[in-house]
């Protein structure tokens, strides 16, 4: 794991901005770091409506615990790929959420965002 401190620290930065964008609905704050080929067919309305689905289904976000990391698949476009996966707790629910992010040129980006 200690391999992987710098990127989590990234992750979770990200995962936080990610989850009050969730919140306030907020699209463009959502999309802010993720790498723009990775999000081409996202659209804003695919956005609201999963927002809208998971404030039905799991209520409001209370908290998290970090679980791991894995390393993705190997892409030939970035030096690093990794997931890191936390357990989510809801107003109604418990949840999964991973974050996928790779680096290109020393930024990182995000690739991946799953709430399950």
């Amino acid at each position: 794991m200690s391999e992987h401190v710098e990127a989590l620290e990234i992750a979770e930065n990200y995962l936080t901005e990610m989850l009050m964008a969730d919140q306030a609905a907020d699209y463009q704050a959502f999309i802010k770091h993720f790498d723009k080929a990775e999000i081409e067919e996202f659209k804003e309305s695919d956005f609201l409506k999963d927002v809208k689905n998971m404030k039905v289904e799991l209520g409001i976000y209370k908290s998290r615990s970090f679980l791991g990391s894995l390393n993705d698949f190997k892409r030939e476009d970035c030096s690093r790929c990794i997931r890191f996966v936390w357990r989510a707790i809801y107003e109604k629910n418990e949840a999964l959420i991973i974050v996928g992010i790779h680096q290109v040129n020393g930024t990182w980006y995000v690739n991946e965002s799953r709430v399950s």
